[in-house]
């Protein structure tokens, strides 16, 4: 019997202990139409050749410096012993244990350590691991152990789930339209919880979604906890993100717009994303609106929605609007528009900077623009305590569009510290201000709009926002002019700042990212490394703090995208400014 007549005669549940690695290469090798000349349903392929790919061993059971990635059946992992491999990376497994007190069955993650990025990984699995606890919820498997293992690297303990996964589930039972948006909806709910105490799953498909047995609750589990080491499954990473081994809360919205996608076409997320006909039709017919917000969730980061929790509503908000009831997508105000925007709209920028919002305090417009998350190379080869490394910044932000000006200083505080130079008029940046100064004033806005996040900016929130997606010494190419900068081509060839919305702005929208007045971050000075970071917010403890921008006395080199300034917290320089952002909420 050939193996498409074994697999037709025996379904799907007997094919892994029938088939050996050779017979498993030799089935990758078909194509569709060999499979539906025995009337398979497209699910079923598709969830075949999946399982097929997942059970491909690496030829050599080496995992990250030299820890054994793949533990045999009978080894011991701290304990706990092997009774099978469940799953496997470069980077470590998922396999079904024995608890060595309770002789209970558990399963087992396993992350071998990076020798060159130990210590933030370990902070990270730890922090994770941490707040996973914290998640007790029905759609969350629970975490009962955690810890490190000599030769398997970082592993935590979950329990051992008796049921069937989601794409059994959906292969068995063929559920409903209305059945799938509800399994997707809990899911994606589970995931937003995570994505508020910021902890990401990054391999969110089919097979790690459980029901189990005589249940209808979907459970998330294989968490792939701390910083990334390898893409777990390309099925679950857009292309980019296999490229750049970058991942964070923007994979996990590519994966479950991708999840919606193949629950409704039986489609993986990468072939969602490279032909949108594949999907048009079908997801066209619950709402027009629906193959545009899934192209977009599985495009580029910077044009995805921010995490689970705004998918979920973008995708609610389109169930809702078909079945007739009245939504916010319906209002001017929709694209979960803040509720201290006084007015909102969009103009012809790139993704990044596209939406603005305006801040009215006293009759005075301080205008914001929307920041999506993404992933940059921070830093150049000029800057000491700088150098090149990536960035992942899994959270959007509102900055403001330009340096806050001395009328929207002085209608929240009571003085300005710009007088004492007699300098410029209220369409000015606000000059002369401590970093205590800007913080007065975040919290003071903070208190007059209940529920806003308003701070000085991280300096990986700048230099991202200041680059927009360049890699050269300024955002306009590799010099400086006055269209784009006020500043000085030898130190003090200025005299004064320029009122702020006269320089061309950077391609989000945002003007004197170069030049004018140097800007407070939140940051604590220190050396920042070459290794990968995610989200970083400095040391917790220093004596100066970052400012970034440059200024008018500065020349083209001080005002680069990668340039880093220092002053005390209580130092009041003339050529000191600020600029806001806002955090939304999760």
């Amino acid at each position: 019997m050939d193996l498409l007549t074994f697999l037709n005669a025996n379904g799907l549940a007997q094919w892994q202990s029938h088939l050996s690695g050779k017979q498993i290469e030799d089935l990758l090798g078909f194509n569709e139409q060999d499979f539906t000349e025995f009337g398979w349903p497209l699910a079923a392929i598709n969830m075949l050749k999946d399982a097929l790919y997942d059970a491909k061993l690496p030829g050599k059971p080496v995992g990250v410096d030299g820890y054994s990635s793949i533990a045999p059946v009978g080894a011991e992992i701290s304990g706990y012993t092997v009774l099978a491999i469940l799953g496997q990376s470069h980077s470590g497994g998922v396999y079904k244990v024995r608890c060595p007190h309770t002789h209970k069955v558990a399963v087992i993650k396993t992350q071998a350590l990076s020798c060159s990025n130990e210590r933030p990984q370990r902070q990270a699995f730890k922090r994770d691991v941490a707040a996973l606890k914290e998640m007790v919820h029905p759609g969350v498997v629970a975490v009962l152990d955690h810890g490190e293992d000599p030769q398997y690297g970082l592993f935590y303990i979950i329990e051992y789930l008796d049921g069937e996964t989601l794409a059994q589930r959906v292969l068995t039972t063929k559920p409903t339209t209305a059945q799938l948006f509800q399994w997707w909806g809990e899911i994606t709910s589970i995931v937003a919880r995570a994505h508020k105490v910021d902890v990401s799953h990054r391999d969110i498909r089919p097979q790690n979604i459980f029901f189990r047995a005589g249940s209808d609750q979907p459970v998330v589990t294989d968490w792939n906890l701390g910083l990334p080491m390898r893409p777990p499954e390309p099925k679950s990473w857009s292309p980019l993100e296999i490229k750049t081994f970058g991942s964070g809360i923007f994979t996990d919205v590519y994966s479950l717009a991708g999840l919606l996608g193949w629950l409704l076409t039986h489609y993986a997320p990468m072939v969602l994303e490279g032909s949108a006909a594949l999907y048009l039709e079908a997801t066209g017919k619950i709402h027009r609106s629906l193959p545009e917000v899934l192209r977009r969730s599985l495009s580029m980061v910077r044009y995805r929605p921010g995490n689970a929790g705004e998918l979920l509503q973008a995708i609610r908000n389109l169930l809702m609007e078909s079945a007739g009831t009245p939504s916010p997508a319906s209002s001017k105000r929709q694209r979960c528009w803040p509720a201290w925007a006084a007015d909102v709209g969009e103009d012809s920028y790139r993704f990044n900077g596209r939406w603005w919002a305006d801040l009215l305090v006293k009759g005075i417009r301080y205008r914001m623009r929307w920041i999506a998350p993404g992933t940059f190379i921070m830093g150049d080869a000029l800057e000491e305590g700088n150098p090149p490394h990536q960035v992942i910044l899994s959270r959007g932000f509102w900055m403001g569009q330009t340096p806050v000006t001395r009328a929207f200083y002085g209608a929240i505080h009571s003085s300005d510290p710009s007088f004492d130079f007699l300098v410029g008029g209220p369409g000015h940046p606000v000059q002369a201000v401590t970093h205590l100064d800007g913080v007065i004033l975040c919290e003071r806005l903070n208190e007059m709009f209940p529920g806003m996040d308003a701070r000085l900016p991280t300096e990986a929130q700048w230099e991202y926002a200041c680059r927009a997606d360049t890699q050269t010494p300024f955002w306009c190419g590799n010099s400086l002019s006055d269209i784009v900068a006020h500043y000085s081509r030898e130190w003090g060839e200025q005299s004064a700042t320029s009122p702020v919305e006269e320089r061309q702005a950077n391609p989000w929208g945002l003007q004197d990212m170069h030049g004018n007045v140097g800007e407070w971050c939140a940051d604590w000075y220190a050396w920042l490394g070459d290794e990968p970071v995610v989200d970083p917010v400095g040391p917790s403890e220093g004596d100066d703090r970052v400012f970034r921008g440059g200024g008018w006395l500065s020349s083209a080199r001080y005002c680069r995208s990668a340039s880093r300034g220092r002053l005390e917290t209580s130092r009041r320089e003339k050529f000191m400014g600020l600029r806001l952002v806002i955090i939304p909420p999760h």
